[in-house]
Order: C-alpha cells, then structure tokens, then sequence
C-alpha cells in the first residue's frame, strides 16, 4: 500500500473528523494544481502576446531580419555627358548643324524642341546628342572631289552669262550626285537651306524610302552670283 493510500486509510478510520480533513486535503490539492493553471495561462499568454507585438512592429518597420528590403524608390540620374551644347553661327541652320555633327537634323530639332519651320539664330546654344560626333562619316557618304581651276572656269562663264543653272543648287544636285547610292535625277530633290553668307546649301532628296542630304557650297565667290557644287551627299 502507498503512503497516500495509507494517508486516506487512516483519515477514514478516525471517523468524521478524519473524514474531513481527507476533504480539505483534496479540496487544497485542487486548489493548488487550479490556481497554477489559471497563473500559468497568464504568463503564457502575456508572452505570446508580447511576441506577437513584436513581429508586428517588425512588419511595421519594413525590416526583416536576414532580409533586404527592396521595395525603395529609385532617384533617376541624368548622366551630363548624354547631350553636348553647340553656340549656332551666323548663317547655320538645323540641316548644316546636323551635317556638321553627321546628325539627322530632325534628331537635333527634336533634342531642342524645333520644328522644320522653326527659326535659329546667331547666338542660340542648342543641345546635340552625344552620338553626334564632328568628323565621323555615316554608313552611306560620300565626299566629292572639288576641283579648284575647274570652278574658276565655270564662275567666269556664268559671270559671262552662260551656265547659269550653276546659280542653282537643285539643279546642280540633280547634275553630280546622281549614280551615288542608285539616287537618279527622277528623284524628288527640295531646297532645305541656303545660305549665302557660308556659301552653303543643303538639298534633301527622296530616293524610295530612304532620304539622303547633299551639301553643297560655293568655292568661288559667296552670294547670288557664286556657282554651286556638291561637297557631300549623306543618309539622312
């Protein structure tokens, strides 16, 4: 037999009195094991709800431990080397500038908010993109041989009154360019700037679907009296 056995054994033999004291016994067992379970819930509790707190704080916060937040606003940087500035000369247009930069003028007009109609002057510092660079030669140019004596034959001819087409640089686009790059005198050719202060005129034709720029200048003398010829033809 057990001691707790023995314990309510001998209680029972003592009549009511042991009787009772058996109750109050079970009674403070029940009592003791009651009042640990209900404190016990308490701290549990208490620590749960604290430890969800935290995790709460922590999404909050946006910070995970052992993890990156990337969800972050980016602030977009402007690379200052992606445009060059260019100060226009007296007498330059959007399509000698493009030349000048083997830029499609279009490309220049649209970097400056230009139009075909718009108007450039002296002065005016425009914005040119960085892939236009001086002196680079497009995948279809061409540069034409100038010959000096025999431009100084012509102008004295015209200046005589014969040759006059020369005075015109359509005229004279539509003479010298053509077979460059299959263009031919069918083509559609149009005057997009001239320029007698430079001596400079730029014709554009349309050759299927391509277009193309033909410079073209005056070796001679510079004004309404000085003949044309072609410099260079280029993809648009």
């Amino acid at each position: 037999m057990s001691r707790i056995e023995e314990k309510i054994d001998n209680n029972l033999r003592k009549g009511p009195a042991g009787f009772g004291m058996l109750v109050a016994m079970f009674v403070l067992v029940f009592l003791v094991g009651a009042g640990a379970g209900i404190f016990g819930g308490i701290f549990w509790g208490k620590k749960i709800a604290n430890k969800n707190n935290a995790k709460s704080e922590t999404a909050n916060s946006g910070e995970v431990k052992g993890e990156t937040n990337t969800n972050k606003s980016k602030t977009p940087v402007t690379d200052g080397s992606s445009v060059q500035e260019y100060t226009v000369k007296a007498g330059e247009t959007l399509f000698t500038i493009g030349l000048k930069f083997n830029l499609p003028w279009t490309k220049i007009a649209e970097y400056n908010g230009l139009s075909e109609d718009s108007v450039i002057k002296q002065g005016q510092v425009l914005k040119i993109p960085a892939d236009g660079t001086t002196g680079a030669a497009s995948s279809e140019s061409k540069t034409f041989d100038i010959n000096t004596s025999q431009s100084n034959q012509i102008q004295s001819q015209v200046d005589a009154g014969s040759l006059a087409w020369y005075l015109d640089p359509i005229l004279v686009a539509k003479d010298q360019v053509p077979p460059t790059f299959s263009i031919n005198k069918d083509d559609q050719f149009s005057l997009k700037s001239k320029s007698f202060t430079e001596g400079i005129a730029i014709v554009e034709v349309i050759h299927g679907t391509k277009i193309y720029q033909i410079k073209l200048i005056q070796p001679v003398k510079k004004g309404e009296n000085g003949i044309w010829v072609c410099e260079s033809v280029s993809a648009a």
